[in-house]
């Protein structure tokens, strides 16, 4: 049996799902895991974009290629559950004005939420040690 990893929306987790027989992954598989889920998106490298996965007879169909190594992402009827792993380049207004266009002010909170998180642990950290490092080859 195969399976495919999906990130969890509320913790850094993932959970492997079981694919069926054709390939694809039942929706009622993907919502007894995620209540809420209607559909996957992933990340695109050669795009450069977040893409979704096609939803046909209660199914969800693997991209061209198969499902590969990728982990997943859980859409909502409410909206797309941002990780703070997502890629999505901001490059220009338009792309995060796309992502943010439509967010409630719940899902607006949360990212900001995610965004001072991804701060604290990722540039925070490296700000402090390439400091301590620039400091530490000063001689006086």
């Amino acid at each position: 049996m195969d399976y495919i990893c999906i990130k969890s929306p509320n913790s850094r987790e993932t959970i492997e799902l079981p694919l069926e027989d054709d390939g694809s992954l039942l929706l009622t598989t993907l919502t007894s895991q995620f209540p809420d889920a209607t559909g996957l998106t992933f990340y695109c490298e050669s795009a450069q974009a977040t893409r979704g996965l096609k939803l046909s007879e209660g199914k969800l169909w693997p991209p061209r290629g198969g499902w590969s190594n990728t982990i997943y992402s859980c859409t909502t009827n409410k909206g797309m559950f941002i990780r703070v792993t997502d890629r999505i380049p901001f490059n220009d207004g338009y792309n995060l004005g796309c992502i943010l266009d439509g967010l409630t002010d719940d899902q607006m909170y949360r990212l900001c939420g995610i965004l001072i998180a991804s701060f604290r642990e990722t540039i925070l950290p490296n700000i402090i040690f390439w400091t301590a490092c620039l400091l530490d080859s000063i001689r006086f």
